[in-house]
């Protein structure tokens, strides 16, 4: 099973949606390192803070394709091409995802709320 999740940035209507792999550990570096040097840059901008967002992740996947293909193992093969899949843009909040990330640009922190654990915790940015 996916574990689904969707990313918010405050004062923007859009969310971020991520079929797969939308646990912390798999989320959190990267999110976290891109809104740290968003508000360095940038400030308060939600629109274009989830414009980097979507660009951070697209450049990580795209990374991690190309190191996969240099590998001659068995999951090579899933590798071979890029995927259409596993990314989308949203107006709301689907029902069936596990984490949903908040960013509060002007605060400096990302909310993550487990929503089938409901339990919600909160990491500095700034």
């Amino acid at each position: 099973m996916s574990t689904r999740s969707q990313i918010k940035v405050k004062g923007s209507e859009i969310m971020i949606y991520k079929h797969s792999d939308g646990y912390p550990s798999e989320v959190m570096p990267t999110l976290e390192k891109v809104m740290k040097q968003f508000i360095k840059e940038r400030g308060n901008e939600p629109d274009y803070a989830l414009a980097q967002i979507m660009r951070a992740f697209a450049r990580r996947d795209e990374k991690r394709r190309k190191e996969g293909l240099k590998r001659n193992d068995s999951f090579s093969s899933i590798y071979e091409e890029p995927s259409m899949t596993g990314w989308g843009l949203d107006c709301v909040q689907h029902g069936d995802i596990e984490y949903l990330y908040k960013v509060d640009l002007e605060e400096g922190i990302i909310l993550i709320k487990d929503l089938w654990n409901d339990d919600v915790r909160g990491v500095s940015i700034k």
